[in-house]
């Protein structure tokens, strides 16, 4: 078995091993198998695994072509693939290898399903030469491409952003197999922005390894960024699109100031729902004035009903500057019938508006909540409209933390 790559390291500096002179780039696919070493798996049933493994990716097209611009590094329980050509092999090698990993599991149960962790990123190595006169690699390319894999769980395929970036571009199905997820950090303390790879029938929408992602040591003034802000203007908009689950779309518009002394490149939305929802599942979409898609840059709760995270603003805002219309939208249950917002700041204009087939309504009621336990209600105006039934308030000179609830 070929030594693993991490090896290299302490004896690259040994006189018998021939370094080329200069670094070559290619684009790398790193597997694992979860939990290889069990020690409650007699070690034959994890041979037969890795064996299973083997046979699977060996099946998959991208290992079935003769390929001159492809290198192969088997790890005993996992593979590294390197393509010199292009980042949609490895992409489609992955996504072909996990379709062939869960055909498998459906035949099988229990101890013996297989589950892999996949990591992809683009980068530079030097090929040095092993005791054996063999090629082998080190560099930031395949040490990446294993960071980002460590991320992972039962069949995650993870990507480096970099790699994201340069492969999301290359055709249009690409763009929605590519999840940020924040940034994660390795065990010598570097921070690498990670993506969540899945489709369809492909990959594991679940959000990897919480333990390992970022967690900062900002104050938390600065973690939640809100309080760097002020409200002049929020617009809630829901749209119930199935009676009968009550899911909705929900639509939140800010225009914000920043109030502090430093310019804020980000800024902190905060979600709840009343069903237990992965981050994932929620089609969180955020633009700017301009339509323009704004990035998730970290995910720091993603508890099953309740999510925070970050937003990179594409212009950063100076103090005492405004930015319009930053537009949030996210799809929610709201089987309670309920949607309550509470105000970060003060406020000039704060307003609803339901939409909601007519025949699902109950009746409707819009309350303040004055104190702990008092609420005061709230005269909204109702338009119908194609037998739909529009419901909308709006006040203004609000203050922060008042708390608003929508009943229907």
């Amino acid at each position: 078995m070929i030594r693993h790559c991490e090896e290299i390291l302490a004896k690259k500096s040994q006189k018998r091993q021939k370094v080329d002179e200069f670094t070559k780039t290619f684009h790398w696919f790193f597997t694992d198998i979860v939990k290889s070493s069990d020690p409650t798996i007699p070690t034959k049933e994890q041979l037969e695994k890795i064996q299973k493994f083997y046979e699977i990716l060996s099946k998959t097209k991208m290992m079935r072509k003769r390929d001159s611009n492809r290198i192969l590094v088997p790890t005993g329980d996992g593979y590294v693939v390197a393509f010199s050509d292009s980042p949609e092999k490895p992409l489609l090698l992955a996504i072909d290898l996990l379709k062939g990993i869960e055909k498998y599991n459906k035949k099988i149960s229990g101890k013996r399903k297989l589950s892999l962790r996949v990591g992809l990123d683009s980068g530079p190595v030097f090929i040095v030469k092993d005791f054996n006169n063999k090629n082998t690699f080190w560099g930031p390319g395949i040490i990446t491409a294993k960071r980002v894999m460590d991320a992972g769980i039962d069949n995650h395929i993870l990507a480096s952003k970099q790699f994201a970036d340069n492969t999301s571009v290359l055709r249009k199905e690409y763009k929605s197999f590519f999840h940020p997820i924040g940034e994660y950090v390795t065990k010598h303390g570097k921070q690498i922005e990670i993506c969540n790879v899945y489709g369809k029938d492909f990959g594991n929408k679940i959000f990897p390894r919480k333990d390992k992602i970022m967690k900062t040591k900002e104050s938390d003034n600065d973690r939640r960024t809100t309080s760097n802000f002020k409200f002049k203007k929020i617009a809630i908009n829901l749209d119930v699109t199935d009676s009968k689950t009550m899911m909705t779309h929900h639509t939140w518009i800010w225009d914000v100031v920043n109030i502090s002394r430093d310019t804020q490149p980000q800024i902190l939305y905060q979600l709840g729902g009343d069903k237990e929802r992965e981050f994932s599942d929620l089609n969180v979409k955020i633009t700017d004035a301009g339509g323009k898609n704004l990035e998730i840059v970290r995910i720091d709760v993603n508890k099953p009903t309740y999510k925070e995270f970050f937003v990179k603003l594409k212009r950063p805002i100076k103090p005492r500057h405004e930015l319009k219309h930053l537009k949030l939208e996210y799809d929610w249950e709201e089987s309670d019938r309920e949607f309550v917002y509470v105000l970060p700041t003060d406020c000039r204009t704060f307003s609803y508006k339901l939409t909601i087939p007519e025949k699902l309504v109950q009746k409707v009621r819009i309350f303040q909540r004055v104190g702990f336990s008092e609420k005061k209600p709230l005269e909204p105006a109702i338009k119908h409209k194609n037998k739909k039934m529009e419901i909308s308030w709006e006040g203004k000179n609000l203050k922060a933390h008042d708390e608003y609830s929508l009943q229907w």
